[in-house]
Parts: structure tokens; C-alpha cells; sequence
């Protein structure tokens, strides 16, 4: 992938923060990603991130493959709220009964994937 061109691409800044633990005197550094930014990048909440210090002034970000659980976990979500919107009754009670199934079988197949 080509990078982005450094004068034309939009950027944000974004604060280090520092919160000293009381109990054991410990420190967290923490960098808020600007909401913008976020949204650009379609982060979804439990991603895993990895930093990369490429040297002292840059650090490189790279997005790591959501687990296939979380994948699922989401895609049920999706599907769960599109059922919400079917009117009550058998069509809406055999669409749940196909998600669960299907979900089921899914999750059988990434366990004999994991064994």
C-alpha cells in the first residue's frame, strides 16, 4: 500500500497522557486517537493495534486482524438488530432460529479450525 502523500494528508494531534498510580507508584502512558481519525479508520472496539518504534520522532501503528469470534460476535449484532426491525411473529421467530443455527455452526467449525 502506498503511503499517503505528507503535505496533502489531513492531520491530528493528540496529547500524551500520564496517570501515576498511588498503590504501587506505577506509571500509563496513554494516546488518545482523535474521533476522526477513529471513524476514518473504522476502529471497532476490542481491536487489536501494534506500535512499531521506527525510530526516535515515529512510531508506526498497524492494525492486526480482528479474532474471528469478535468478527462473528459483531456479525450476529448486525443481523440480531435487523431482526428487531421484521415485524412480530413466525417470520421473525424462524429468522432468529436460522442466526442461532448458523452462528452454532460457525463457532463448531473455528473450534475444529483451533484444535
Amino acid at each position: 500500500m502506498d503511503r499517503p502523500n505528507e503535505a496533502t494528508s489531513p492531520r491530528y494531534e493528540s496529547r500524551l497522557q500520564v496517570i501515576n498510580r498511588k498503590k504501587d507508584g506505577n506509571q500509563q502512558y496513554y494516546i488518545i486517537c482523535p474521533v476522526p481519525l477513529a471513524k476514518a479508520l473504522e476502529f471497532k472496539k476490542g481491536e487489536t493495534l501494534t506500535w512499531m518504534l521506527e525510530d526516535q520522532y515515529t512510531i508506526r501503528l498497524q492494525r492486526t486482524k480482528a479474532p474471528p469470534e469478535q468478527r462473528l460476535r459483531e456479525l450476529l449484532d448486525e443481523a440480531v438488530k435487523e431482526t428487531k426491525k421484521l415485524r412480530r411473529g413466525t417470520a421473525r421467530t424462524a429468522i432468529k432460529r436460522q442466526i442461532k443455527e448458523t452462528l452454532g455452526n460457525v463457532k463448531k467449525s473455528i473450534a475444529r479450525l483451533n484444535m
